[in-house]
């Protein structure tokens, strides 16, 4: 495959069950270190190919594979650019890849093009590699008090983060573990994972959100995929979040917790 070499690299450590190298800044600040051997290997290249065989079967629309080989391919044709996207070794203990293109890292999120953007897909095959080790990411909020913790269920946008960032304004003894997505394992144990928050979240809850943070914020939604593929992506969220707990740190209401709870 003739990948592209990015001179950038992030390793991240989620409490030593899940290990990735990337080429892109994955957005999660908390969990970055300097180096890993990693269990998933996530890049985005200009382009690559994967050679077609008479042994391939077809998957799905625009999707491609081989028996006994492990991996799934996909390629699409949008705007007179190609989409491509390799997943290899998902469904096992083995070290995961996947690659797309600058082109499928930038245009999936047209409506011309039915598939899931690369970062969601990066968290879907996180999903998975965790529950090969006895782990699971569960859509939900938590917050511990003591020993003891409490997962608050939800569809997305019914008010998790809401409610989370409101029980720690009002009991200094509460501590945040999570307000989206919540790590546990088998025994019931929970980690701390930490998310982007919106500043709308924030402002309802009482806690004012500087001005820069709300442009940048904005800029942000606002950001179509046409626009950004001729600007290049907007740079992540990882400093807004570190601003976001500091902030919240700053009012001496919670700290973060980042050891399981037992």
């Amino acid at each position: 495959m003739d990948a592209w070499q990015s001179t950038c690299e992030f390793n991240y450590n989620f409490h030593d069950i899940l290990k990735i190298r990337s080429n892109i800044d994955l957005g999660t600040p908390f969990f970055e270190v300097d180096h890993v051997e990693p269990d998933l290997i996530v890049k985005v290249v200009n382009d690559f190919e994967v050679p077609m065989s008479n042994n391939m079967i077809r998957l799905g629309k625009n999707y491609w594979g081989e028996y006994d080989k492990n991996y799934v391919y996909y390629c699409a044709h949008v705007l007179k650019q190609s989409l491509k996207l390799y997943l290899r070794n998902i469904d096992n203990n083995e070290r995961t890849i996947v690659l797309c293109n600058k082109n499928y890292h930038r245009y999936v999120k047209l409506p011309l093009v039915f598939s899931l953007p690369f970062a969601v897909i990066v968290w879907r095959v996180m999903w998975v590699k965790a529950l090969y080790k006895g782990f699971t990411f569960q859509h939900s909020a938590c917050i511990a008090s003591g020993q003891d913790g409490v997962l608050i269920l939800g569809f997305s946008d019914t008010g998790k983060s809401r409610t989370t960032f409101s029980c720690l304004l009002r009991n200094n003894d509460l501590k945040y573990l999570s307000d989206d997505i919540t790590l546990l394992n088998a025994k019931g144990e929970a980690y701390f994972i930490f998310t982007k928050v919106s500043a709308h979240t924030f402002k309802s809850v009482g806690l004012p959100v500087p001005l820069k943070s709300k442009v940048s914020i904005l800029l942000e939604d606002i950001m179509f995929p046409p626009i950004s593929y001729f600007i290049g992506p907007l740079k992540s969220s990882a400093p807004k979040c570190r601003g976001y707990l500091r902030q919240v740190e700053d009012s001496r209401k919670y700290q973060g917790e980042s050891d399981p709870l037992s």
